[in-house]
């Protein structure tokens, strides 16, 4: 026999009792079981007791069998461990003139072999000294069990360096005996800042410092309340509401308010109001924005949640899980609920757990489909991502066959009603899992590698490297996962939205007060429509999320469709990317539409069939430190571009700010229809801005 593979350690952190080992070993006793436990605490399982083996000596590896570690990672959080560990010895003794057996040979190879594989996966565990660099990285890991330390190069222990400031003694005397001089000349300690008068001692009048930072509260409250009446007045003709007009010097910080330099603190240009009002960032040198505006009143208190934290917030959890039952109460892990659908529909739930990982997967009622609750909610992954699917709940795929065309498989299917596939063995250009791309025919498949076709009696896919797909393939439906209504705020974080109707993720119909926030999930494979789509509600944040091969956008923000109230979506994008989606010459990485007003922040759009960013009608939008690249081959497929709706009408703006465009197949940065472009700072592989004859495009301070 051969040894096929590099593994020789598998990981579960949940599923059982039968867990798969992919790698060959040649007896029971090669074999090691550790589980550790949601508290750290780690146990060496025993064979015949706590587990059972089979398939030693197998080409294609064993099982392992243990409902006791399946009832420990039932609960998030623990790992089991199953390592093949041999005893360094060579066992085999070959005589002199003795018969010729090629399988003996194999196993003393195969054995030398396995053991050079242990070896390199305990140094791969090991503390070590990256090449060319002087110093040994521990990988974010802690280290622990050091010894004290005696020369003054030694690393310390927390237990010693907390020893080592409760023992200071001597004039310092922890800090009670600290000399501070007052302004007066007069000798004090530190210790008299802190009493009634304690104002004279920082040079400011007299009482505490407690009152004199109050009264500066005051003033400011007051200067700030001038300088807004300030702003205004400068956006309608410089007249100030406190007599006159503004100063020469009050119109020109004004002017330039919002750029402090490259490397400075700066804001949303003045005249580009939305609803998170004034946001404020800081440039670093290489042109990316940090986002200094703390976001988080944006969010419901169930965002804030932890598993460990919820009661202490006072909030109501549920918990959710593959194993759970929607019978139980699903308080608890150990109590899960089987659906998600079922802990929004509790009527006082404030905080979603989600158990995460692998195999967590959650497909048509088993995810929170629509969601018109009136409660603000947030949803977590708990313990690794979370697959929210658009697919039937029965949707174990049969055994795929081959068929004539190389790489291609089959299945029979008559079932109508699919409009995607997706391998969850893999993951696509940004990390989302791998939706297939629609193929016209099976040749199709068989010519575009990770593409799918249904005919009327048969389903056809191929998988990127060609090879038989796993029961890991699944097919999903045009089925909303989508938040309607209005009062509420929708948080979630850690899941992928697979399929969807019209969005992966879709929000419409709310009102001024409702407030979408999506935090590390991906939205990708929707059939006809968008990956977040976002209709007619107050605010849309994204951080770091991430759309990709969707039939239309990847992000798209529109007001509504003849519904009231009227409401056109304020969003704002944060290190989010927006990549291969697939409508030529429209299939965009973000747009916006109508009366929408956005903010892209530090965003990366790029392999879109359309432009990478497209903002259209009366849209306006702030973007920052942003990237689009390599968008095509349609000639439409523009890095940025801003269109009004007529060359007359003149409402769609854009600001680009220290973005960068290049290789795409239209223009990198474009003006047209009637719409008005400013920039700053901008880096574009053509070194060009494009504008038609009824458009405008200017740099602005």
């Amino acid at each position: 026999m051969t040894v096929s593979t590099t593994d020789s350690v598998e990981e579960y952190v949940s599923g059982g009792p039968a867990f798969p080992i992919p790698y060959r070993f040649l007896q029971d006793s090669d074999i090691e079981v550790v589980l550790v436990r949601q508290n750290g605490e780690s146990e060496t399982l025993v064979l015949g007791t706590q587990y059972t083996l089979t398939g030693a000596g197998s080409q294609d590896g064993g099982t392992l069998t243990s409902t006791y570690a399946a009832s420990v990672l039932a609960t998030p959080g623990a790992t089991l461990s199953i390592s093949r560990v041999m005893t360094a010895v060579q066992p085999t003794d070959l005589r002199n003139q003795g018969r010729y057996f090629a399988e003996t040979h194999e196993n003393v190879f195969d054995r030398l072999t396995m053991l050079i594989q242990q070896g390199f996966s305990w140094l791969s565990r090991a503390l070590v000294r990256p090449i060319g660099k002087n110093y040994y990285d521990a990988e974010g890991r802690q280290i622990k069990n050091l010894a004290d330390p005696t020369d003054a190069q030694d690393a310390t222990t927390m237990a010693w360096v907390g020893d080592f400031f409760a023992n200071i003694q001597g004039p310092i005397n922890n800090s009670n005996n600290v000399f501070y001089q007052y302004p007066d000349g007069s000798p004090h300690v530190v210790q008299d800042l802190s009493s009634t008068t304690g104002a004279d001692g920082i040079g400011y009048g007299s009482g505490s410092v407690g009152d004199v930072l109050d009264g500066l509260d005051g003033r400011f409250a007051a200067m700030s309340a001038e300088i807004d009446a300030d702003i205004v007045a400068y956006n309608n003709g410089f007249v100030s509401p406190r007599g006159g007009n503004l100063s020469t010097a009050v119109k020109a910080a004004l002017t330039t308010l919002g750029s402090v330099g490259r490397s400075g603190i700066y804001s949303t240009p003045i005249g580009f109001n939305t609803r998170f009002g004034p946001l404020w960032l800081r440039k670093d040198g290489s042109g990316n924005a940090d986002l200094i505006s703390n976001l988080d009143k944006y969010k419901p208190a169930g965002a804030f949640a932890t598993p460990d934290n919820y009661t202490a917030l006072g909030l109501k959890a549920y918990f959710v899980s593959t194993s759970g039952s929607d019978a139980a109460a699903g308080t608890t892990w150990a109590t899960a609920l089987r659906t998600v659908a079922a802990a929004t529909q509790k009527a006082d739930v404030d905080v979603i757990f989600v158990a995460g990982g692998k195999g967590a997967n959650y497909f048509a009622a088993q995810h929170h489909g629509t969601y018109a609750g009136a409660r603000s909610i947030a949803i977590h992954a708990i313990g690794g991502r979370v697959r929210f699917i658009s697919g039937p709940t029965a949707n174990a795929a049969p055994t795929w066959n081959a068929t004539g065309v190389a790489g291609v498989y089959k299945q029979g299917s008559t079932d109508a009603s699919i409009t995607g596939v997706v391998s969850l063995d893999y993951t696509d250009e940004l990390g989302n899992p791998l939706t297939l791309l629609p193929a016209s025919d099976v040749n199709g498949v068989g010519a575009v590698p990770g593409s799918w076709f249904r005919s009327a009696t048969e389903l056809f896919i191929s998988l990127p490297d060609g090879s038989q797909p796993s029961s890991n393939t699944y097919f999903y439906y045009s089925a909303p996962m989508r938040v309607t209504g209005g009062n509420k705020a929708f948080y979630a974080r850690g899941i992928d939205y697979v399929g969807g109707n019209a969005g992966a993720f879709s929000a419409r119909n709310g009102n001024g007060n409702t407030i979408i926030f999506m935090e590390d999930c991906g939205f990708c494979g929707q059939a006809s429509g968008d990956g977040f789509q976002i209709k007619n509600l107050g605010l849309a944040i994204a951080v770091r999320c991430r759309a990709s091969r969707n039939a239309n956008d990847g992000f798209n923000y529109h007001g509504p469709d003849d519904t009231t109230p009227y409401v056109d979506p304020h969003f704002l994008e944060y290190m989010c990317l927006g990549a291969f989606n697939r409508a030529v010459g429209t299939g965009n990485g973000s747009t916006a539409h109508e009366l929408v007003r956005g903010i892209r922040i530090n965003c990366h759009y790029y392999g879109n069939a359309g432009p990478g960013v497209a903002d259209v009608n009366d849209a306006q939008t702030y973007n920052v430190g942003c990237t689009s690249r390599d968008n095509g081959p349609n000639v439409n497929a523009f890095g940025f571009v801003v269109s009004a709706d007529s060359a007359t009408s003149g409402g769609a703006v854009m600001f680009v700010d220290g973005c960068v465009s290049d290789g795409n197949a239209g223009e990198d940065i474009r003006s047209q229809n009637g719409a008005k472009l400013y920039y700053r700072d901008v880096w574009s592989g053509r070194d060009r801005i494009s504008v038609d004859g009824t458009s405008s495009a200017a740099q602005f301070g």
